[in-house]
């Protein structure tokens, strides 16, 4: 089914049992020219996003993080970008998927 845009969708994520890895998985923006993946904490967002940020080709539909603290209530982030290399839109909306991982998700 098409995805028009840079925008992934489906955003998914689930957790290895020590809670240490987390394996995204997505329907990539079918004009999408690469990805950005991130995870969150949100008591610390500098440090986690450097830790945890990837750069995925256009087609990666998934991609494992590792070494996450467990316990922690991330948010998981996959970030299309366009043609132009614009992460988002005209009206500032970016192309992005957002999954916020709760106790019980």
């Amino acid at each position: 089914e098409p995805n028009p845009g840079a925008t992934p969708i489906d955003l998914a994520v689930s957790m290895s049992s020590d809670g240490m890895s987390a394996v995204l998985s997505w329907r990539p923006g079918d004009d999408a020219t690469n990805q950005v993946v991130v995870a969150l904490d949100p008591s610390d967002l500098l440090a986690s996003a450097i830790a945890t940020f990837m750069e995925l080709d256009a087609e990666a539909n998934s991609h494992t993080i590792s070494g996450l603290t467990a316990g922690v209530n991330y948010i998981y982030i996959v970030l299309g970008y366009d043609a132009d290399g614009n992460y988002k839109d005209a009206s500032g909306n970016l192309y992005a998927a957002r999954y916020v991982m709760m106790e019980g998700n």
